[in-house]
């Protein structure tokens, strides 16, 4: 799997374990992102991280811990 080019504004990547679905580590060496195994951990830019915790944290009510 290829990684992601980064946004015009995103200067690093995150890599996400595939099992837990947990951020192991952000990296700002793409050749850091790229020697992660695929079919362990997925590779994505961290303002696509950032987003998709603001979703998760959107759709949890106030006051619940998620």
């Amino acid at each position: 799997m290829a990684i992601p080019e980064l946004e015009p504004w995103c200067g690093s990547w995150v890599v996400k374990d595939r099992r837990s679905g947990r951020a192991m580590f952000e990296t700002f060496d793409r050749t850091i992102a790229e020697d992660a195994n695929p079919e362990e951990y997925e590779v994505i830019t961290t303002y696509r991280y950032l987003v998709s915790l603001n979703k998760k944290n959107q759709s949890t009510p106030e006051g619940v811990p998620s």
